[in-house]
């Protein structure tokens, strides 16, 4: 086969791989990396159409700083929810399309004045502007021109001392006055009258839309230059179109213009970025409707849904433990190439080893004892805890780290072909104890919840390790025994690890004890080698920086494990031959 650039694609690139496969609910990999950090520390603000205020109130929910710019003194939550705080972070009501906040953004920054655009309805005033704001309208014009002049100077300071400004972009239909002013709805609709000679109906061309958002980002960034922004599109369809389109039809050029233009914009400007709520809501790659009944409103499994899809992107991002150093995958990959080069598996074997750098090195063990098995190291442990796998009906699963681990994997698989009866798979999936132990910890720390919630990590292990447990639970299910190993008992010589020993211990125990749970056998080394020399079994080597490898064993330790694994196959051989 010629080479050719699609030779060198990762499996996120392939249909296939990256959606074909994919379990109904599971994530999809990589669908958005991050062009920035995002982190809980961060000023956040978000505006724009109905979906923006699902985002809004998952980042209140997850402890995030959203920025609400106008906070109500003495009002109860009814009353200040009837008056449009807390929906986002200023209280313009929806923002549907780029004109429009272009508006809000002149308007607060003094480019435009506008005093105009109310009117009365049963001797109230309403805002035009925010038709919605507040309920039941204002008793003077006075009081509806002082309170949108608070909105703006409010508007002015927050975009000013922001750090990220999330807009959901909604529509590219609006309507205008003849004088340039951007209403979000029709005037009639909700109040006002209607003026033929006087409102105007606008679907925005893509080139306007680049223009208006263009403008906004410089605008922003002008005025506060450390300011990033997140653009979203709305997949929620059109209520009613005034084009002379079918409303289906209107609605997907709609969205096609926006979804464009989000593109464009992401890869023209370093602090502009894109998150695809569209696509997860929208594809049927998802396999699922997640819209209500109407086919418009977007479900609570919905929202749940991609906004799983936003904290683990994010995630990565903020929680990644600062002590854990690249160079120590570095390392790994040495491990990863000594045992990648033992040579072809004994095909006689009953034992496979599937895991990280601890799995190869349990592997070169088994070569210096001249014990036969498939399998060691298939991929590095971040890339196990970052779930880096796709599932597959022919190969169990696909690794995604690189070809390296592919290539290993199908090094491995002729140990499944044939029999099941009596093989026994070894792993430490689930494990990965040097980066698992901080993720949780920082998790359990946002949520405000005790490290120690037997329930709370029980929850949060299975909805990390969903994919891993699914692979493993398939395994099982077609005749292999599978064995599931925890981590050296060697944190002891890290002096900042040993002093939370009690959190590594905990892990390993409510994993094992999960993974007894889901029928597969384990093997707590902790607790095995509790009462031995422990100095034997660490590590000798020193990184760079003059960091010990505690997260690994020495040569001895993992020959000692092959050992005491070899014993528990010979002891189920000869259970197997007693029952015959």
């Amino acid at each position: 086969m010629s080479e050719h650039p699609y030779n060198r694609l990762t499996e996120d690139k392939f249909w296939k791989t990256a959606v074909q496969k994919k379990l109904r609910d599971d994530l999809f990999e990589k669908i958005w990396v991050p062009k920035f950090e995002i982190n809980t520390k961060m000023k956040i603000i978000t505006a724009g159409s109905c979906f923006a205020q699902h985002i809004g109130k998952w980042l209140q929910k997850n402890s995030f700083n959203w920025i609400e710019s106008e906070k109500p003194a003495g009002m109860s939550n009814k009353e200040a929810m009837e008056s449009g705080f807390g929906v986002f972070s200023f209280r313009t009501g929806n923002i549907y399309t780029p004109a429009l906040l272009k508006q809000w953004v002149q308007l607060a920054y003094g480019d435009k004045s506008f005093s105009g655009e109310m009117v009365t309805q049963d001797e109230k005033y309403f805002d035009l502007f925010r038709p919605n704001i507040k309920k039941g309208g204002f008793d003077t014009s006075e009081e509806l021109i002082a309170d949108r002049r608070n909105l703006l100077s409010c508007m002015k300071k927050t975009f000013t001392e922001a750090d990220v400004f999330i807009f959901t972009l909604g529509l590219t239909e609006a309507w205008e006055n003849k004088d340039g002013a951007v209403y979000p709805m029709c005037p009639g609709t909700m109040v006002g009258h209607f003026d033929k000679h006087q409102h105007v109906f606008r679907n925005y061309t893509f080139h306007e839309l680049n223009d208006d958002m263009t403008w906004i980002i410089r605008r922003l960034r002008e005025e506060n230059p450390k300011i990033k922004i997140l653009l979203t599109v709305s997949p929620v369809p059109l209520t009613a179109t005034a084009s002379d389109e079918h409303v289906l039809s209107a609605t997907i050029q709609s969205k096609s213009k926006l979804r464009a233009l989000a593109g464009d914009l992401k890869r023209n400007y370093s602090y502009v970025d894109y998150f695809p709520s569209y696509e997860l809501i929208s594809s049927l790659a998802t396999k699922n409707n997640y819209f209500e009944d109407n086919l418009r409103s977007v479900s609570a499994a919905g929202v749940e849904f991609v906004m799983k899809h936003f904290e683990k992107a994010v995630s990565s991002s903020f929680k990644a433990n600062s002590n854990i150093k690249k160079f120590q995958d570095e390392v790994c990959e040495d491990i990863f190439l000594e045992s990648f080069s033992s040579g072809e598996p004994d095909q006689q074997s009953e034992v496979c080893l599937l895991g990280d750098s601890h799995m190869g090195k349990l592997s070169l063990a088994m070569d210096r004892m001249g014990l036969p098995h498939h399998g060691g190291m298939i991929m590095n442990g971040s890339a196990w805890t970052s779930n880096l796998i796709i599932l597959d009906d022919d190969e169990f699963f696909v690794p995604l780290e690189n070809k390296a681990a592919r290539d290993k994997w199908q090094k491995t698989l002729p140990f499944f072909d044939g029999n099941s009866k009596g093989k026994i798979v070894f792993t430490n999936l689930g494990m990965q104890t040097h980066r698992s132990v901080s993720f949780y910890a920082n998790y359990a720390q946002e949520k405000q919840h005790s490290f120690f919630d037997k329930e709370f990590f029980t929850q949060y292990f299975i909805e990390n390790n969903k994919v891993k447990l699914f692979l493993l639970k398939r395994l099982q299910s077609e005749g292999y025994r599978v064995a599931v190993i925890s981590d050296p008992p060697t944190r002891g010589l890290d002096e900042a690890v040993n002093k939370k020993i009690e959190a590594w211990n905990f892990y390993d125990k409510q994993t094992l004890e999960i993974m007894d749970a889901h029928g597969f056998d384990i093997f707590n080394a902790s607790d095995y080698f509790q009462n031995l020399p422990k100095q034997q079994y660490y590590s000798d080597v020193v990184y760079a920086d003059g960091t010990k490898d505690w997260f690994h064993g020495s040569d001895k330790y993992y020959e000692d494990l092959a050992s005491v694994l070899s014993s528990y196959v010979d002891h189920l051989k000869e259970e197997k031959r007693k029952t015959g």
